[in-house]
């Protein structure tokens, strides 16, 4: 299936510690790719995503976030450029997040909203792409 740049259709919202980007609906978001001139930024970043009926369709609550299980794929470099492109994949589902689901090894994440933690101070992200895979 081919991929989409989702994160253009976001509504997003910064504060002090984080970024976040919501959509109206779900999306099955793939991989996520952070471009910054700081190298270090990743070094202090948590990924989380909201956790409402997915995997749990029975549940009564509002949702949750959840913290996410990712990688990173490459440490590239645009030197011309002097940035830092940091394309970033989820583990499977089952490797931390949900260890009792045994049968389902998804690498994809189900949300409406992905929010970047960082501990202390928000780093500078020149960019932040999120890819879903689209009908």
């Amino acid at each position: 299936m081919p991929q989409f740049d989702i994160a253009k259709y976001a509504k997003i919202k910064m504060t002090d510690n984080d970024i976040t980007l919501a959509w109206e609906e779900e999306q099955d978001i793939i991989k996520i790719v952070i471009t910054t001139l700081e190298p270090g930024t990743l070094s202090n970043l948590r990924i989380q995503y909201w956790q409402d009926r997915w995997l749990n369709p029975s549940a009564e609550s509002i949702g949750k976030w959840q913290n996410a299980d990712f990688k990173v794929l490459l440490e590239g470099t645009d030197v011309d450029a002097a940035k830092n492109v940091f394309p970033i994949a989820f583990k499977p589902i089952n490797f931390k997040e949900f260890p009792d689901i045994k049968d389902f090894k998804a690498i994809y994440r189900r949300t409406s909203k992905l929010r970047f933690l960082f501990r202390g101070e928000r780093q500078d992200i020149e960019s932040i792409e999120v890819y879903a895979e689209i009908d």
